[in-house]
């Protein structure tokens, strides 16, 4: 991807009205650097000089993030990005965004399961956290559930190590080992409807997972039932 790292750098300099000797000046850079860098020399840019790229070619948020992924930082948050955790805040229903990689709970789904952002992920808190009985009414049943998400999961993605090694941690608990040797054939993971203790109220949620194509990750929803 060097060659279009380039192509794109000299593209947007170009359309700033700068040369490469100004966007050199700008960026702290010698005029040389920037050569090699517009036609794929030996020549890797750090964060730090796509920032200063970014900001002297003012480039839109999407092309910044453009830019980091030709230089290979997929994994960067460019500036303007909405943030995961952000969004789920925005709603008021209990929301989570699941992987093994790490979890995001908006404050209601803090608020209805508590400890549950210091648990490994939702499993383990489901079988580990001493609120978890306490909480969730229908607690056997919401544990079947987990346990078939997780064999469709461990199925879906067998080369995830992250997930692989998450699941042999919930495999040292003697209640989830027990349900995942019984399921065999796992149970159907679609939605199901949790009983959840909200201080002196039950309350119920149709709880669903969305999973992306190709995203290592889900999306926990709950959504309130009569």
């Amino acid at each position: 991807m060097v060659s279009e790292l380039g192509d794109f750098v000299r593209a947007v300099r170009r359309r700033s009205g700068l040369s490469a000797e100004q966007l050199a000046l700008r960026i702290n850079r010698g005029p040389k650097w920037i050569y090699r860098l517009e036609t794929g020399g030996r020549c890797q840019p750090d964060l730090s000089d796509l920032d200063a790229i970014a900001a002297a070619c003012r480039l839109t948020p999407w092309e910044k993030r453009y830019l980091y992924l030709l230089a290979g930082s997929p994994s960067t948050r460019y500036a303007g990005e909405p943030d995961i955790a952000e969004y789920l805040e925005r709603l008021p229903e209990p929301r989570a965004w699941v992987s093994a990689s790490g979890n995001y709970f908006n404050s209601e789904f803090r608020r209805l399961f508590p400890g549950c952002d210091e648990m490994r992920d939702m499993a383990h808190w489901h079988f580990e956290h001493p609120m978890a009985r306490v909480v969730i009414v229908n607690w056997s049943e919401i544990a079947d559930w987990w346990v078939a998400t997780g064999r469709m999961r461990c199925a879906a993605e067998p080369d995830n190590a992250a997930l692989a090694d998450s699941l042999a941690k919930n495999l040292t608990n003697d209640a989830f080992r027990e349900m995942w040797e019984a399921q065999t054939i796992p149970h159907d993971p679609a939605p199901r409807i949790w009983t959840v203790r909200d201080g002196r109220h039950e309350v119920k949620f149709e709880v669903q997972i969305w999973r992306h194509a190709y995203l290592s990750g889900a999306l926990l929803a709950g959504f309130p039932r009569e």
